[in-house]
Order: C-alpha cells, then structure tokens, then sequence
C-alpha cells in the first residue's frame, strides 16, 4: 500500500490542486485490484512493485518509499520508457501500465479530481437502471 501510495502521488502530485492522495486513488487501485481484476492480473501487478523496489534497491540502496522525490521519478520514468516502447494491448498488460491506468481512472472519477482538480461539474441527473425500457416507436 505505501508503495502504490508513493507512486501515485509521484504521478498527479498535489500542488494547488488535490493530487491522487488527496483524491483516494490508493484505495481505489486497492478496490479494483482486490475486487475486480483477475488473480493473475493483480499477480502481475504486485509482482511490478516488488520489481519496483528490486531496481530501487539496486539503483538507491532502499526501497522505493525510501528515495527522493527526483529518484523515485528517475525510476517511474524508466518503467514509463519501458511501457511505451511495446506495442498495443501488451503496454495495458505492463504493471506499470496498469497503475498509470488505475491512478488517472480513479483521479478523475473522485470528488476531489473531478471538481478542484479538473473543474469538472457532471450535470446533476439521476438514473434509474430499473425504468421501463420503452424502445422506439
């Protein structure tokens, strides 16, 4: 979790607007992973971040949690390479295209990205998914 928390926030910052912290990604990456993604695509995910802290080791001499700011970007920077330098579906397939994924969807679906963050104000409406479908006529 303090990795994921680390990361995110390492990717929307806040600054005078909420970054993903503020906005709950961390607990909406937790959300998705543990109740909507398959088991093996949330393996792939926990097994990027402990190649992660593996490269942040290597590179640092500590966890990714750890590092400074500008290293903790040095290495999202080189997953980010990575991740672009394959092709199609396979860059979704990549943990850290899944958590770049996974941070934006849950910034801008929050309160706290929609509004201050993006200025963003749905159009209060309701929806009722048990109205009587009435096709054409």
């Amino acid at each position: 979790a303090e990795t994921v928390t680390a990361a995110c926030e390492r990717l929307i910052p806040a600054d005078e607007t909420p970054g993903a912290i503020d906005a709950g990604v961390p607990h909406f990456i937790d959300h998705m992973l543990t109740g909507w993604y398959e088991p093996d695509e949330r393996d792939r995910f926990l097994a990027g971040l402990q190649t992660l802290d593996t490269r942040s080791r290597a590179a640092n001499g500590r966890v990714f949690v750890q590092c400074t700011d500008a290293q903790q970007d040095a290495l999202l920077t080189a997953f980010d390479r990575e991740v672009q330098a394959l092709e199609g579906d396979r860059r979704d397939m990549h943990w850290f295209g899944m958590l770049k994924y996974l941070t934006v969807w849950g910034y801008c679906t929050s309160e706290a990205g929609m509004k201050p963050g993006l200025h963003l104000y749905p159009q209060p409406m309701k929806y009722d998914g048990s109205a009587p479908y009435k096709g054409r006529s």
